[in-house]
């Protein structure tokens, strides 16, 4: 083979040589004989195995990487424009879609990076390397771009598309939740990490309708308990209060409905219990109050290991055997009837009330609030409603019970 090689250059070198061969067999200008002749070299892996044979030479390596240098901007400019395209569509997320599952579910590892393994995994390993040197690979194990390259991705997205917000709306909710100032909003949204304060108001609105569904749906289909209580929110720092202008606090009411274990249809029904109610005899301290013996003793043991407890914390004697004994099981709280394992109690959030709950109108005007205007139910109902209230709401009740 070394002597075929040798016979064709030497042929090679008294017609130009094997440069001119080859600038003329590539050359799109050549004869059309020529082109098929190099088509058939394009349409097989025979390129590719010179490269990697010049690759692995140290002349031939420097000679690709600097033709490289010098057309690498075009090439991964097609590349980074296709990927960035195809991820910028994936990325896409209306407004009035949001719903608080998706926000509840939402991380960077689960929402966005598998967007970004799938559509522009080139353009994300150039961000990554350009966020770390090499030195920073093998030895900085704090600062990691695995949180913040896909965040910038998501902002060159959401810079080509006012439509890429599936990182933006989660972003902007949680800087207003958070307390976060319109101007540090709107900052944000020009840099692509959040939408614009008014987009924001939009994306309220729509998971608080999504919230109101859920709890319509859950309120119409299981037995549920009320619990609600008194809010303040205050609406300046400052002391001083112009002409009309809001209340420095507003008071209100937030209510909450949790959905009931074990309840069962026979148990909710209103008016049997209203029938028993008004038939009961008055209660009596010894007979109904009084704990009886074995709550009693539940409720000593309990005390008994609260004084522990302090004991362990704060005596330096007890201090010394607190880790051996602060494990055993005698001296750990009993559970007394424990819902199941893993049991999540569901929570339905209604919309914050204006109406003050402390008051004998306002506790009435809360029900009616809830159930017609919320909840959208009408006055038949059958259904006894559990209710969890703060102090002020006693206060009313009992007011109310005088009349």
């Amino acid at each position: 083979m070394d002597d075929r090689c040798l016979e064709a250059l030497s042929l090679f070198e008294h017609r130009g040589g094997s440069r001119a061969f080859l600038t003329h067999l590539f050359d799109p200008n050549s004869s059309n004989a020529v082109q098929s002749r190099a088509a058939g070299f394009y349409r097989t892996n025979r390129l590719s195995e010179i490269l990697d044979l010049w690759w692995k030479d140290g002349s031939g390596r420097r000679q690709i990487e600097e033709w490289i240098e010098s057309k690498s901007v075009e090439a991964v400019e097609g590349i980074i424009t296709k990927e960035m395209d195809a991820l910028t569509h994936k990325l896409q997320k209306n407004i009035k879609d949001t719903n608080p599952e998706e926000l509840l579910e939402f991380t960077l590892d689960s929402t966005i990076q598998p967007a970004i393994d799938e559509a522009s995994l080139t353009t994300f390993c150039l961000i990554v390397h350009a966020l770390q040197t090499d030195r920073a690979v093998q030895e900085n194990k704090k600062k990691r771009p695995d949180t913040i390259a896909p965040v910038i991705m998501c902002q060159i997205a959401k810079h080509r598309s006012q439509n890429a917000q599936l990182f933006a709306i989660p972003f902007g909710l949680t800087l207003w939740a958070a307390g976060a100032p319109r101007q540090c909003i709107g900052m944000c949204s020009q840099i692509g990490l959040s939408i614009s304060f008014s987009s924001l108001t939009d994306a309220r609105i729509a998971v608080s309708e999504r919230c109101m569904e859920k709890a319509r749906t859950a309120a119409r289909e299981e037995h549920l308990g009320h619990s609600y209580d008194n809010t303040q929110t205050s609406s300046s720092i400052f002391v001083e209060q112009t002409v009309d202008a809001p209340a420095r606090v507003c008071v209100g009411t937030s209510m909450v409905l949790y959905g009931l274990r074990n309840a069962s249809d026979a148990a909710c029904l209103l008016q049997p219990i209203i029938d028993r109610r008004n038939h009961l005899e008055e209660i009596t301290f010894h007979q109904d109050i009084r704990p009886s013996e074995a709550t009693m003793a539940r409720i000593h043991q309990h005390q008994v290991l609260h004084i522990v407890e302090v004991l362990f914390k704060y005596s330096s004697d007890f201090q010394l055997l607190a880790k051996n004994y602060q494990p055993s099981p005698f001296l750990q709280h009993a559970a007394h009837r424990p819902p199941p394992s893993h049991y999540k109690t569901q929570q339905y959030p209604l919309r914050t009330s204006t109406t003050a709950e402390n008051t004998i109108d306002g506790n009435i005007e809360i029900w009616r609030e809830v159930y017609e205007d919320q909840l959208r139910f009408d006055t038949s109902w059958e259904w006894a409603v559990t209710c969890v209230a703060g102090s002020d709401s006693a206060r009313g009740v009992f007011h109310l019970g005088k009349y």
